[in-house]
C-alpha cells in the first residue's frame, strides 16, 4: 500500500525544509530562544531519513544504528529547544545522553540477534518518550499568551500517543524481517 522509500524521501524533504526555515528564522530573529535547537533537531531527522532510505547501499551501522540515533537526537534537541523557549531549566545533559540509551539494544538486535520488530519497537518507544516530554513541558509551562503553545502541546501528546500505539502493535504486524517489506506500520511511523 505504501512505498516506504518514497515516504522516507518525503519525510527527509519536509523535515529538511522545516529545519532550514527554522535556521533562517533564527538568523533573522536570534533573540527567540530555542529556535537554533529546533533547526538542528529537524535537520538531524532529515539526515536520518536520508540514511534510512539508503539502506542496502550503505553499511548497516550507518543505515540502522546511526540513522536511528540521529532521529532520537533530533527529538531530544527539539525538546531542549522547547525548554529554552519556555524558559524552563536547561537539561542539555539529558538531551545529549538520552539517545545513547538506545545503542546497546540496537547494536545487539542489528548484529547479534537481528530482529526488526524489536528494533522498531525500541525506537518508537524512545520517540514516544521524547514527544511526551515535549507535551509535558508545553502543558505545564506558564502560558506565554499564544495559542500555538497549547496547540503544540496537543500535537506532541497526540503524536506521542500514536507512537505508543504503533510500538505496542509493531510486533504483531511485522511480517518480514526486511526493512522494505515491513508494511504499513513502519511506513506510517516514519511519515509521522
Amino acid at each position: 500500500m505504501f512505498d516506504i522509500r518514497t515516504l522516507i524521501v518525503v519525510l527527509a524533504i519536509t523535515t529538511g525544509l522545516s529545519g532550514t526555515l527554522f535556521l533562517l528564522l533564527y538568523r533573522l530573529h536570534f533573540t527567540v530562544r530555542g529556535m537554533l535547537w529546533w533547526s538542528i533537531g529537524n535537520l538531524l531527522i532529515s539526515l536520518s531519513s536520508v540514511l534510512l532510505a539508503a539502506r542496502g547501499h550503505i553499511p548497516l551501522w550507518l543505515s540502522i544504528i546511526a540513522a536511528n540515533v540521529m532521529v532520537l537526537y533530533g527529538y531530544a534537541f527539539i525538546w531542549h529547544g522547547n525548554r529554552l523557549y519556555l524558559e524552563l531549566p536547561r537539561r542539555l545533559c539529558i538531551a545529549l545522553g538520552y539517545p545513547l540509551l538506545l545503542l546497546p539494544p540496537y547494536i545487539w538486535f542489528t548484529y547479534y540477534t537481528p530482529h526488526l520488530a524489536i528494533r522498531s519497537t525500541c525506537i518508537t518507544l524512545m520517540m514516544t518518550l521524547a514527544c511526551a516530554a515535549c507535551a509535558y513541558d508545553l502543558f505545564r509551562a506558564p502560558f506565554k499568551g499564544v495559542r500555538a503553545q497549547r496547540l503544540l502541546a496537543f500535537y506532541f501528546s497526540t503524536i506521542g500517543l500514536f507512537y505508543f500505539l504503533i510500538a505496542a502493535l509493531t510486533p504483531f504486524f511485522q511480517g518480514a524481517d526486511s526493512f522494505v517489506q515491513t508494511g504499513n506500520t513502519i511506513a506510517v511511523t516514519l511519515y509521522f
